[in-house]
């Protein structure tokens, strides 16, 4: 996958597809497998705190797209992706009814040193040991 706006690329894990345009306004590219797991890319305005930047964005997709019962930050912590400093903050989302299974939401924020700044917003329902590890392979390929 390719995203010239975002300056980024990445490989996608087997059986993924590149989508059409992105569900969430602002995003540049999206990917993804059977409506299960999605990565979105945008570029992003530099700013002097990667950390409080991811905060606040985890919070904001957070509240627009997991909507759980509970839902708790299982990693905040500095990542290096493609020799790119930034922040990662990871949430799961849990829900009391019968229908929806825990969501994933993982949203990362690098810092542009050589290209802009990007986001990264991972989702996948139900949150499972594989579709993480997709998410992981396509965040940890990111270039």
């Amino acid at each position: 996958m390719s995203d010239p706006a975002a300056g980024v690329r990445y490989p996608l894990p087997e059986g993924w597809r590149t989508g059409g345009p992105p569900p969430v306004t602002g995003f540049t590219s999206v990917a993804g497998r059977d409506g299960l797991v999605t990565v979105l890319t945008r570029p992003a305005d530099p700013v002097t705190d990667a950390r409080k930047e991811t905060v606040r964005l985890a919070d904001l997709y957070g509240r627009l797209l997991l909507h759980g019962d509970e839902v708790k930050v299982v990693e905040d912590r500095e990542v290096t992706v493609g020799g790119r400093t930034g922040y990662n903050r990871t949430l799961r989302a849990e829900y009391r009814d019968v229908v929806n299974r825990p969501a994933y939401l993982r949203v990362v924020f690098l810092t542009g040193q050589t290209g802009p700044s990007v986001v990264v917003l991972a989702a996948a329902q139900p949150d499972d040991p594989r579709t993480r590890a997709e998410l992981d392979t396509v965040v940890a390929g990111i270039r």
